[in-house]
């Protein structure tokens, strides 16, 4: 729909379901322009819908996107008084609350974080996945390099339809925890080798030799600490960065194979429109 106003073309939002039919017709090989017949939508008005989808995609930098098709919630338990239909409407991001997905790996945390995300995207709202790891990395970085305040004001603008967003810099702790006994020990506001530094400070020679293994991620202010204080102790990656690494490196070989799929069947349409065969060459699943 094209409004006039001041001289200048104002484009208005179209309704979600139409945007939903246009990504449904798009993903089915729909034509612009057919779409734009069916729904009695100009072509460009379909062209920009689906250009600014795409954008908001890259902007979200999802590894996979994932939809709620399929989702088992079996392992899924909600607090008392919040509903799946509360959480699937996405209610919590006008309030401006938090969600905090926590469990075992391999239960689905990640994939329904995602697959919520493509859901505000459906409804027009810009969306960032950014994983813990990388956030605590990047604001480590910021904080050695001395531009923290910098990255902080870049995190707490607000978009272009004035949406909140973080309004102060994310309070990082550092948590020591004993894997054998299953309980935290001890914790401390901040990061950086001066942090464990102190824990183990706190420890008597007997109690740092009976120290084996240290897990963690991959942090050198962490490999640091742990070789000053305790240097016979084995250094290892926790069990959620390996997994976290084997996921990521499992989706770059999902999405590369999925590419290739593509191409082969567009390469197979092309063959069979030129041989003028019935292009329905099937829809290649992994």
């Amino acid at each position: 729909m094209l409004h006039l106003w001041g001289g200048k073309k104002v484009y208005s939002h179209l309704p979600q379901e139409e945007r939903q039919v246009i990504q449904i017709l798009i993903g089915n090989g729909t034509g612009i322009r057919a779409i734009g017949a069916m729904i009695g939508r100009s072509p460009s008005t379909v062209s920009r819908e689906d250009a600014k989808r795409a954008r908001l995609l890259r902007r979200a930098r999802f590894p996979v996107p994932k939809s709620l098709e399929g989702y088992d919630f079996a392992n899924v338990k909600l607090p008392d008084g919040y509903t799946r239909e509360e959480l699937l409407s996405l209610d919590f991001v006008p309030k401006a609350q938090d969600l905090v997905f926590h469990g075992r790996t391999g239960r689905g945390k990640t994939h329904l974080a995602t697959a919520l995300g493509m859901k505000a995207i459906e409804r027009d709202m810009s969306v960032r996945f950014l994983p813990t790891a990388e956030l605590v990395l990047q604001l480590g970085k910021a904080k050695r390099d001395g531009s923290l305040d910098a990255v902080h004001v870049r995190r707490s603008h607000r978009d272009r339809r004035g949406r909140d967003r973080l309004q102060e810099g994310a309070h990082v702790i550092t948590v020591v925890v004993d894997h054998e006994r299953k309980r935290v020990v001890w914790a401390h506001d901040g990061y950086g080798k001066e942090v464990p530094d102190l824990f183990f400070r706190q420890l008597t020679d007997e109690q740092r030799a009976s120290i084996k293994v240290v897990a963690g991620d991959g942090a050198k202010w962490i490999d640091a600490s742990v070789k000053e204080h305790l240097p016979n102790a084995e250094r290892v990656l926790d069990s959620l960065h390996i997994v976290s690494c084997m996921t990521y490196t499992l989706d770059q070989v999902r999405k590369r194979l999925w590419n290739q799929a593509r191409r082969d069947n567009l390469i197979a349409m092309i063959k069979l429109r030129c041989s003028g065969l019935p292009t329905h060459p099937p829809t290649p699943t992994l």
